[in-house]
């Protein structure tokens, strides 16, 4: 695995120190999530409909537009 981040100048980021399986499931579902993609979408393209609740991660800008989601319309 190591060999092949480093070919295609994959890095770990934040407090992960190397790129395994793992945090690559990781970053592809927290990618596509962020995308909008559907989670049923999402966990059929993962093999497993429940791997978007293990590995998905809302990003900063995520939160940030559904707080906006949120915000009362002037027509309210």
């Amino acid at each position: 695995m190591k060999k092949y981040a480093a070919s295609a100048e994959v890095k770990a980021s934040g407090h992960k120190t190397e790129v395994t399986p793992v945090t690559l499931r990781h970053s592809y579902a927290t990618h596509f999530t962020g995308l909008g993609v559907s989670p049923i979408v999402l966990g059929e393209l993962m093999g497993n409909p429940t791997a978007v609740n293990r590995y998905a991660h809302p990003t900063k800008e995520a939160k940030q537009r559904a707080a906006r989601l949120m915000e009362p319309t002037q027509n309210d």
